[in-house]
């Protein structure tokens, strides 16, 4: 006994220098670097690297939007040194943001943190040469329990992607740019809460539209287009999970090609499970292919159509009669697949959808 016991404290691993640090040196040294790998190198470095506001600067420094608009808004407040915005270079954010969305604590409700975060810093930087009435001064004193009522709407499982009309427009006076003191123009401060973009227009005397002005998004992934991670791209298919694709679907691809290998494997399973409400949720989703610059619809091809009349219902089909209402324009040239769609629709609804088209 005496024997083991001596043998097992002899292959004890020794600890190597930096898991001896203090935890804050760590996390420094971790911050200087922003190297992934170092969380993984041993669960003590793991530990000491798992913290809400590390999570934080790191969503921050990967995600705020990189334009002009932005220098303003970068304080040491926002996002400390030795975190260096600037010092990323357009692939190194792009490889830090898919590092980021890869892992297990980029969940919805940090991301939806983040934002939130980042729009009252937006504000409260604004408000420094905007002057706002009493009234619109209190809804923006408000600015996190809206910001909860909406995203909460948007994240429900049937909920649109996406608002086209801003949550929260308010006129206000902005500082003159042409040098004088105490003279104003009219803008617009307009918010939408679940994509996390705010833009700031000004009006302009003659012209019947507000001219764009500053443009501030968070999480911004547009121009980056990083990968859509593996975690959001399966079952089970919670609200959570739906709602998270849909933040980040028209930034983050999911398809290399045309070939569109996993939208395709994706919406294929869904129909084989009989998951109507995700089927309908992904139908609403814009999406992003690798090698294109535009977000297209959620692809619907050949074999979803007779996979949905294969696991078809014979009659009153919930599948077949989304697919007719709203997709008829992608159903394939293929005179058969036609008529079996239409056969496996209501009867009474073909004499509305004939007569209608």
């Amino acid at each position: 006994m005496c024997e083991k016991i001596v043998l097992n404290m002899s292959e004890k691993r020794v600890p190597a220098r930096i898991e001896c640090l203090p935890v804050e040196i760590i996390q420094i040294i971790f911050l200087h670097c922003v190297e992934f790998n170092l969380p993984r190198a041993s669960i003590h470095i793991a530990r000491a690297l798992s913290d809400p506001v590390i999570y934080t600067w790191l969503i921050r420094l990967a995600f705020t939007i990189d334009n002009h608009e932005s220098r303003g808004i970068l304080t040491l407040e926002y996002l400390p040194p030795p975190l260096d915005f600037y010092g990323l270079s357009k692939q190194e954010r792009t490889g830090l943001q898919s590092a980021i969305l890869g892992t297990r604590w980029c969940t919805l409700p940090l991301v939806r943190k983040c934002q939130v975060e980042y729009i009252k810093h937006v504000i409260a930087i604004q408000c420094t040469r905007l002057k706002f009435s009493s009234e619109d001064k209190n809804k923006l004193s408000n600015l996190e329990q809206r910001f909860e009522e909406s995203t909460r709407i948007m994240d429900a499982q049937d909920a649109p992607s996406e608002n086209l009309v801003e949550d929260l427009k308010i006129l206000a006076m902005c500082k003159s740019i042409n040098g004088i003191p105490d003279t104003y123009g009219s803008c617009v401060l307009s918010i939408w809460f679940n994509s996390g973009l705010v833009v700031l227009n000004r009006l302009v005397d003659g012209l019947s539209f507000p001219v764009s002005e500053e443009e501030y998004r968070f999480p911004a992934c547009v121009s980056t287009m990083p990968r859509m991670p593996e975690k959001l791209l399966c079952p089970p298919w919670t609200p959570d999970k739906l709602s998270f694709l849909a933040l980040l679907a028209e930034g983050a691809y999911i398809d290399e090609d045309e070939n569109f290998e996993c939208s395709r494997r994706i919406l294929r399973q869904v129909i084989r499970d009989r998951d109507l409400g995700t089927f309908q949720r992904l139908l609403g989703l814009c999406i992003r292919l690798k090698c294109y610059n535009y977000s297209r619809d959620w692809p619907l091809l050949p074999c979803h159509f007779r996979a949905a009349i294969k696991y078809a219902d014979e009659r009153d089909d919930p599948f077949i009669k989304l697919l007719v209402e709203k997709r008829w324009c992608d159903v394939p040239e293929d005179i058969h697949l036609k008529d079996e769609l239409l056969r496996r629709y209501n009867a009474a609804e073909v004499d509305k959808w004939i007569h209608k088209h």
